[in-house]
This record gives C-alpha cells, sequence and structure tokens, in this order.
C-alpha cells in the first residue's frame, strides 16, 4: 500500500535510516517527508525541507513551471510546520524570494506569481518588489495579449498593493484586471 498509515515501526526505521543518504533530492524529499508525517521527526523535516528546495532547483522552468512551484509550496509548509521563527523557514522564504528576483517579472507564464502568492500567505517577501514585478509581468501578458495572465498578475498587483496600504493603487490594479476583460 502506499499510504503511509500502513508502514510499520520497522519499514519507518529502514526509512529514517536510508532517507539521508538518499543522492537524489526529490526521492530524498520524499522519504524525508514520509518520516515527517508519521513520525514528527524534526530533523527528518529539515532534510526534506531542504531537499525539496533542491528538487524545486532542478526542476525550475519559468514555462514548465507548476512542478517547482509544487515543491517549493511543500517546502514552505514543512517549514511553517517547524515554526516561522525557525531556520527552515527563513531558508524556503529566502529563496522564493531570490526566485521572485530571478524572474525580474519577465516569466512566460504563472511562476512568479504563485511564488509571490506564497510569499503574502505567509505574510513575508519584499513588498516594493514584488508590487513591481507582479505590475512588469501583468504589462508584458498585456503587450502579448495573453489576458489571462495579465488578469492574474494585475490581480496580484493588487493585493501587493493593498498589503503595503496603497488603496489608490490597488484600485488601480484592480481596474487594470477587470479591462483585461473588455
Amino acid at each position: 500500500s502506499t499510504v503511509v498509515e500502513d508502514l510499520t515501526d520497522a519499514n519507518l526505521a529502514l526509512l529514517r535510516e536510508v532517507a539521508p543518504t538518499v543522492t537524489d533530492p526529490e526521492l530524498r524529499a520524499r522519504l524525508a517527508d514520509v518520516i515527517w508525517t508519521a513520525k514528527r521527526d524534526h530533523k527528518l523535516a529539515e532534510i526534506a525541507v531542504d531537499s525539496y528546495l533542491a528538487s524545486a532547483e532542478e526542476l525550475f522552468d519559468p514555462e514548465h513551471w507548476s512542478r517547482c512551484a509544487d515543491r517549493l509550496e511543500r517546502a514552505m509548509r514543512l517549514a511553517l510546520s517547524l515554526g516561522r521563527n525557525a531556520a527552515p523557514f527563513s531558508s524556503v522564504i529566502d529563496r522564493i524570494q531570490d526566485l521572485v528576483r530571478r524572474l525580474d517579472g519577465e516569466d512566460p507564464l504563472f511562476l512568479s506569481c504563485r511564488l509571490m502568492e506564497l510569499l503574502l500567505e505567509c505574510d513575508r517577501g519584499d513588498v516594493a518588489l514584488c508590487r513591481a514585478l507582479a505590475g512588469k509581468a501583468a504589462a508584458r501578458a498585456e503587450q502579448r495579449t495573453e489576458w489571462a495572465i495579465a488578469r492574474t498578475y494585475w490581480e496580484l498587483r493588487a493585493r501587493w498593493d493593498t498589503r503595503d496600504g496603497d488603496q489608490d493603487s490597488a484600485r488601480e490594479s484592480a481596474l487594470r484586471a477587470a479591462e483585461t476583460y473588455v
């Protein structure tokens, strides 16, 4: 069975021993995650977070973005379970912020959007940078007449504007999002 609850203590002990030695970050992340889920082993949770970050880096592709984003989201959720003041949480936020900077609002689809949504969810991230990059991505999508992408980024920009306390800009961004329907 593939249900974690079906694993015996002996199975879990073997996985706990093997997981840190696995060289493939995806497999190491999954094994360590199983131990965390079953036994709440903090050391293995930290290994899982680091491994999901490594896997996300290997899967980084702005055109096929969802697998990378999924690994970053799982790393973030695991890190949150270890605490906002713990080192893994800071590592995840730093990595997400670095990827947002690297993409610079120029990715063709939704990776920047998903990453900035994760930052918003955690109430983290450089607000000025994210506002600017969401607006840049929206404007680029409009130039390419990719209205659904533009709308998504304008809506995201409105959320960052709101977080920054700039209601006038939030209203303008929301109007720009609505105009994509026209």
